[in-house]
């Protein structure tokens, strides 16, 4: 009997790290000056454009390569202190210290 559960890890983990092909593709791609569409970009890292309003569309449709590369930088910087913060949310109810 073949358990399920690892084909779902497995494609879980693929698709990690596809994102992270697709996000590592990005900054260098936005580094290098040939960032193409900064919301194709932003929105694969993650970023929930889908809820901005047209203006603040327009402000990132108009960021330079640098900037995308810089916004894409720090989204991966806090999404790897993620866990961090949720285990302090879970251990200490939110409290900073």
């Amino acid at each position: 009997m073949r358990n399920g559960s690892g084909d779902g890890q497995r494609a879980g983990h693929e698709a990690h790290e596809k994102h992270e092909k697709h996000e590592k593709r990005d900054k260098r791609e936005a580094r290098d000056g040939r960032g193409g569409d900064p919301l194709a970009a932003l929105e694969r890292a993650g970023f929930p454009l889908h809820a901005l309003p047209e203006e603040q569309l327009q402000v990132f449709r108009e960021l330079s390569p640098a900037e995308v590369a810089l916004l894409l930088d720090l989204k991966e910087r806090l999404d790897a202190a993620e866990p961090e913060v949720m285990a302090h949310q879970e251990i200490a109810g939110g409290a900073l210290f």
